[in-house]
């Protein structure tokens, strides 16, 4: 710890982070598994807090690993606007 009559550093400031390519990846072999376990752990971590998961597989591109109810459902991509918030936007 400094006191005050110790002077301050005048040299580089280093950084607390090592550049990207020296980062250690844990225990992944890749980044998609690292996604692919990020995701699972994120869906128990907000079970009840709902739509996280639908959004959190959009953006990841991985809509279609959502498991369907019945063969005829399917998985929407996008929902749309309502007619009176379109009208209301003219």
């Amino acid at each position: 710890m400094k006191t005050a009559s110790q002077p301050y550093q005048t040299g580089p400031v280093n950084s607390p982070c090592p550049p990207e390519s020296q980062r250690p990846v844990g225990t992944f072999a890749d980044p998609d598994a690292a996604l692919t376990q990020l995701l699972y752990e994120k869906r128990y971590s907000l079970l009840w807090v709902g739509g996280h998961r639908w959004i959190d597989l959009r953006r990841y591109d991985r809509l279609g690993t959502l498991p369907l109810d019945l063969p005829v459902h399917t998985v929407n991509d996008r929902y749309p606007i309502p007619g009176d918030e379109q009208l209301a936007r003219k």
